[in-house]
């Protein structure tokens, strides 16, 4: 039997009381060997999982495949993420509805209409998701937190990258033709999610800061380049990309 180790026995002091699952405790051990340590050190707890009002797959983003990363990418680029709950809210009805389908929420798809004084010009749709362990594996598995805008960092994975960055592209990206009819592919974010994404990408072009306040770059290729990296993610098989980004390629022979 492995030994505890003082970092674990520390968490579970702190945090036994505080969850509802026992697998929402950052210890890797099994259920049976975390609540015969907390009986022995003297914390005793009956767990009650907490009654909801819709259905949702909370382990949606526990395990690592091509499906849960690129919603993760979505998250990590357009998402809104809080202490308990996160929020997906775009004009692209199909990705928000797609999002719905996929973690298998069985609440209402919100509408907002038009609002000028929100500066939003097109009618967007949203999600609202309360539940603890999807936050927490967004935080220790993704990456994603609240105040991601300026301080998103890669997401702690070594498989499925690209899956996540078509995700984040559909996000915070886009996929162009320019007045020359040359192929043009981009995204915006934090410095180390691009310089990780140009690295996994191996894009040549240097990231441009988009403005003098906060950590908010771009970067940028066109031409035959722009086009070997959209042709590489397009063989990534996904159940679902943006068509209105990923479509264009089609027509630019």
């Amino acid at each position: 039997m492995k030994t505890w180790t003082r970092e674990e026995i520390k968490i579970l002091t702190e945090q036994y009381g505080d969850v509802y699952d026992i697998s929402l405790l950052p210890i890797d051990r099994s259920p049976g060997s975390i609540k015969h340590k907390a009986s022995r050190l003297g914390l005793n707890k009956t767990f009650h999982r907490p009654r909801y009002t819709h259905d949702v797959n909370d382990r949606f983003f526990s395990e690592v495949n091509n499906t849960s990363a690129y919603w993760a990418g979505v998250l990590a680029a357009d998402g809104y993420i809080a202490e308990k709950s996160l929020e997906l809210c775009m004009c692209d009805r199909c990705v928000v509805s797609k999002f719905k389908e996929e973690i298998g929420y069985t609440g209402k798809l919100g509408i907002r209409p038009p609002n000028a004084k929100a500066n939003r010009v097109k009618t967007a749709y949203r999600v609202h998701i309360s539940r603890p362990k999807i936050i927490q594996d967004l935080k220790n598995i993704w990456n994603i937190h609240s105040n991601k805008s300026f301080t998103l960092q890669p997401p702690n994975i070594h498989k499925c990258k690209l899956a996540y960055i078509i995700g984040f592209i559909d996000g915070d990206g886009w996929i162009l033709k320019t007045n020359d009819n040359l192929i043009e592919f981009g995204c915006c974010g934090t410095k180390e999610i691009l310089t990780w994404i140009k690295n996994e990408l191996q894009m040549p072009n240097p990231m441009r800061k988009n403005n003098s306040d906060g950590n908010h770059y771009a970067i940028r290729v066109s031409g035959k380049k722009a086009e070997a990296i959209i042709h590489k993610l397009l063989n990534v098989k996904l159940n679902f990309r943006l068509p209105r980004k990923w479509d264009i390629i089609h027509g630019s022979n």
